[in-house]
């Protein structure tokens, strides 16, 4: 299946545009975020353990102080030069200094530039495409808060302050790529996401902001090209939660763990902020800085229709989902002139992105604040977590955390439960252990539902044999509305054996192919098929799953007698027998043979189906003390015409047993005794026949082995 390859940026601004393409197109989704880890080149972040002595500590390892960072307190981080040197050879040093408290690089901050995606004409008012205000219950919840005279801070690429629907609503910000008071938008992507916070509402123009009443506080972290880096980050957290921010919007991330940014975030949860962040746009599992912080609520991205979006990324750290595909907003038409809705109007855009999943949650976030107004941050985030539509499996899941937003019951009004329901009726088999019988040579069809579904089937192969397994795409073919993106099933196919071992991985380079796996076996066996999407998402729609058997191998022996290598076997009314591994054609006295020397020795040879038993019974007695060879030969083959392989073993019989007589039951006595004890014995029992006069005279007890 086709891969989006990721780059080495290490914070991203995560978002996508719209635009028109042909209807029953999928929409695009927003741009993968950067792969973590690229740093500002000559830059280093360290804190020493005794602050005091800070800048000459720098200096005496030849370093130099560029600024000090972070939290006003008594020992602040310091962002120093490594006057040339690689930022990989000062890190090791430092870190290995019992003076530093923890040194880390000057991560970058990037923004990427998308597409424009799918959108549809919209109506005046501008409200009617917000389907998010309708989704979260947003409007509903109007009736109870409306917001309140709070901030909301909003670290990003800065605000047009110009913008008709936000009037009145910004408060001057600050530009830490400049280092002035003008936190002027120059990207775009700052104004896309405080228009989703806070763009005037029951104005009479344009769209509607979540809240009426919040005021915005724009923090330029990103320039113009959406670079940044996470001392600005941090510098922002910092300086936000000094000029009274209530609630921190982060739409960016991508970055590995920093000490440095998670301290300053700490710092603002202990002030009593709510931070939101972005969960990215990579459609993987795992964590995601700033959001995977544990003060941070990470906020994953659905649609319209409640799905979870294909390109959003998901895991452990996710607390709840809110809308975040082509959500309508206020555009930069200055910095982003070419940016408009379908009217032509350059003030609003359509944009798609767990950046504005992330908005959304932030301007509910101030209607709970408004509603209630004495409660910690704590307990707000509290409240919006457990007030949430609960999607996906019951309770927390990896891809809606919590459940996705809802603002209504967030501020206290009665909002019914979202019914789960669309999972297949072979929901329960998510593990190799709650694996789900199929027969083989069947074809089933389950689906992947909901979001994070996973389906286990057992299959039994009779006899050794190759299994083919196969399984289809779900070509998401409905014609897509603008503000939904598609739902591909884009299968990834595990076998495994009974006991759990792993066999085989496959993943077709097309997520359009059927993925297919053979296994060869060389008996009889159960195989495990897991079956997941690639992609983050689930889909109502049914996949195939086809399991077909080739038998293409030969019969092979279950049991045979004697056994190979037997001794001292019965030379008197011996059967040899083979029992086969499954039915077979073609046993004969040619196929099926027992030799002394090189010569066959006449026998009847027969063959019962239903136990699968071959017996050969020998005409003639055997003789003693003689070896004796059996062969099966490759004539005998198994219903699909596989031969079987040549066998052969060899046994033994025992010692001939002598005839002992006499002319007449005395003399037989007599000679019995002689043969069985010899001199010395100092007891023999005699048998003389008295009682049965005709006993010992040529019977069967006359003869004693």
């Amino acid at each position: 299946m086709s891969r989006a390859p990721s780059s080495a940026l290490a914070l991203l601004l995560l978002f996508a545009l719209a635009a028109p393409v042909a209807a029953g197109e999928n929409e695009p989704g927003p741009q993968p975020t950067p792969a973590a880890g690229e740093v500002v080149p000559g830059e280093v972040i360290v804190k020493w353990r005794d602050h005091a002595g800070d800048p000459m500590a720098a200096e005496a390892r030849g370093l130099s102080v560029l600024a000090e960072l972070g939290a006003p307190e008594a020992a602040m981080p310091e962002l120093v030069s490594t006057e040339g040197r690689p930022v990989a050879d000062v890190l090791a040093e430092l870190q290995a200094d019992p003076a530093v408290e923890y040194a880390e690089p000057n991560y970058v901050v990037h923004l990427a530039v998308d597409e424009v995606t799918t959108a549809v004409a919209v109506n005046d008012p501008k409200t009617g495409p917000q389907y998010s205000l309708d989704r979260m219950r947003v409007r509903d919840a109007w009736a109870l808060s409306t917001g309140s005279a709070r901030t909301v801070a909003v670290l990003d690429t800065g605000i047009d302050f110009g913008h008709p629907d936000l009037a009145g609503r910004v408060l001057a910000g600050h530009d830490f790529v400049n280092n002035d008071g003008d936190a002027r938008d120059d990207n775009g992507h700052g104004t896309w996401v405080s228009g989703i916070v806070g763009a005037n509402t029951n104005d009479g123009f344009g769209i509607a902001g979540i809240s009426w009443r919040d005021r915005i506080l724009p923090v330029k972290i990103m320039n113009a090209n959406g670079t940044g880096d996470s001392s600005d980050l941090t510098a922002g957290i910092v300086w936000a939660t000094d000029r009274g921010a209530n609630v921190i919007n982060m739409s960016v991330g991508g970055f590995p763990y920093s000490q440095y940014v998670h301290d300053a975030v700490r710092y603002a949860w202990g002030r009593g902020v709510v931070l939101v962040g972005a969960a990215g746009n990579n459609a993987v599992e795992g964590p995601f800085y700033p959001a995977s912080y544990p003060e941070v609520i990470s906020v994953s991205a659905s649609q319209v229709d409640d799905e979870f979006s294909s390109w959003s990324n998901y895991g452990a750290d996710v607390d709840v989902s809110a809308p975040g595909a082509s959500i309508l907003t206020t555009n930069c038409a200055v910095c982003k002139p070419v940016e408009q809705d379908l009217s032509g109007d350059h003030r609003f855009t359509y944009i798609s992105g767990t950046s504005f999943a992330a908005p959304n949650v932030a301007g509910v976030v101030a209607l709970i604040w408004a509603r209630y107004p004495t409660m910690t941050n704590a307990q707000v985030v509290d409240r919006l977590k457990t007030t949430v539509d609960d999607l996906g499996y019951a309770g927390w899941d990896n891809r809606y955390g919590r459940g996705r937003v809802n603002a209504l019951r967030a501020v206290g009004g009665a909002a019914p439960a979202i019914p789960l329901g669309g999972q297949d009726a072979a929901e329960g088999n998510n593990t190799l252990a709650a694996a789900r019988l199929i027969a083989i040579g069947s074809t089933v069809r389950p689906n992947i539902y909901p979001a994070g579904d996973v389906d286990v089937f057992a299959v039994d192969a009779p006899v050794g044999g190759r299994v083919d397994i196969a399984v289809g795409p779900v070509l998401d073919a409905r014609p897509w509305p603008w503000n939904r993106s598609s739902l591909p099933i884009d299968p990834v196919l595990n076998v495994y054996r009974a006991d759990g071992t792993h066999i085989v991985t496959v993943d077709a380079d097309n997520p359009a192919a059927t993925d297919r796996a053979s296994v060869q076996l060389s008996t009889n066996a159960r195989l495990l098929v897991r079956v997941h999407n690639y992609m983050p998402n689930g889909n109502r729609g049914a996949y195939a799953l086809t399991t077909t058997f080739v038998d293409n191998v030969g019969p092979t022996l279950a049991s045979i007698g004697p056994v190979a290598g037997a001794t001292r076997v019965s030379y008197d009314g011996t059967l040899v027998t083979a029992t086969f591994t499954e039915p077979v054609s073609g046993v004969s006295d040619s196929s099926f043979q027992l030799r002394r020397g090189g010569t066959v020795v006449p026998a009847t040879v027969s063959y019962d189906p239903a136990s699968r038993l071959a017996t050969l019974r020998p005409s003639v007695p055997l003789a003693g003390e003689v070896a004796y060879q059996v062969s099966l030969t490759s004539t005998i083959v198994d219903l699909a015409g596989n031969p079987l392989p040549p066998k052969g073993w060899q046994f033994t019989t025992g010692k001939a047993a002598p005839r002992i007589s006499g002319s007449d039951r005395y003399a037989t006595s007599a000679a019995l005794s002689a043969s069985a004890f010899g001199p010395g014995v100092p007891v023999a029992y005699v048998a003389t026949g008295a009682a049965f006069p005709d006993a010992l005279a040529g019977g069967p007890a006359a003869r004693v082995a």
